[in-house]
């Protein structure tokens, strides 16, 4: 599924959370502001794979 849509609050969806793969992925992150993007100390990422219970998504 490519750009799904969630309709849930933060806490129904950590909520709805009941398996996670232990494959996690990271990547750098950019600042957004400048042409080409500039990095910053930090990572971000996750499990790309997680079950989700009683959730809608379009």
């Amino acid at each position: 599924m490519r750009r799904p849509v969630i309709e849930t609050d933060t806490i129904s969806f950590y909520s709805a959370v009941d398996a996670v793969g232990k494959d996690l992925e990271f990547s750098a992150g950019t600042c957004g502001k400048g042409d080409p993007e500039q990095g910053v100390e930090v990572w971000m990422g996750g499990p790309p794979h997680m079950r989700l219970r009683h959730i809608y998504i379009k």
